[in-house]
């Protein structure tokens, strides 16, 4: 891709009459004056579009776009106030469950709350609350 492409007016308008219809001669182009501008101009526009995109893929590849610990886990992924998040355990499927709260924990396939490990270790059963 060219380093010194012009903005699509530029180039049109650097260009006289006589440069134009030499160029549509050479390429066997039979169009009128004002359709081959248009058909220059759009061609310089995606081209220009096409070295945009690749400078942005080229500055997207210099970023570290995993940053962030790529666990599922509480302890990996800590909840803040604007998460809109819930973690379950992915073998399980209980928010309760030790291995939510903890990748290393064992799955205990249960529910139940104050399970040790647990985010929720310390909520008490509603029944032990009354």
């Amino acid at each position: 891709m060219s380093a010194d492409l012009k903005e699509p007016s530029q180039l049109i308008a650097g260009m006289s009459h006589k440069e134009m219809l030499e160029i549509m001669a050479a390429n066997n182009i039979f169009c009128g004056h004002d359709r081959f501008a248009r058909i220059l101009m759009d061609a310089q526009r995606r081209a220009l579009a096409a070295q945009a995109l690749e400078r942005m893929t080229q500055n997207a590849e210099g970023l570290d776009l995993y940053d962030e610990p790529q666990c599922w886990c509480s302890t990996c992924r800590p909840i803040t106030l604007a998460d809109t998040r819930m973690v379950l355990c992915p073998k399980c499927g209980n928010k309760r469950c030790p291995h939510a709260t903890n990748h290393v924990l064992a799955c205990t396939g249960s529910n139940e709350p104050g399970q040790k490990g647990s985010s929720y270790e310390h909520c008490a059963p509603i029944e032990e609350r009354e």
